[in-house]
């Protein structure tokens, strides 16, 4: 089983703003318009031995929202 707990799977709203500040590379990784994120997206969608897997988000979450932290394959 495979849980993902509030994992940022579309990036982060915040990390386009941080990264104005920081030149860090985990920052520029988590934009949501990052390749980088799609492309391991792209990756976890055309593995064919994927587990059960499981989505939690927070409802007051102010860093990853519901949308980010539902990945692609997975109705909002």
């Amino acid at each position: 089983m495979f849980l993902s707990l509030a994992v940022p799977h579309q990036g982060a709203k915040l990390a386009t703003y941080g990264n104005l500040i920081s030149n860090n590379l985990q920052i520029e990784g988590l934009e949501p318009l990052n390749g980088f994120i799609h492309r391991l997206n792209d990756y976890w969608l055309k593995t064919s031995l994927r587990p059960t897997t499981k989505y939690f988000y927070g409802t007051s979450d102010k860093i990853v929202d519901k949308t980010s932290a539902v990945p692609a394959d997975k109705e909002v």
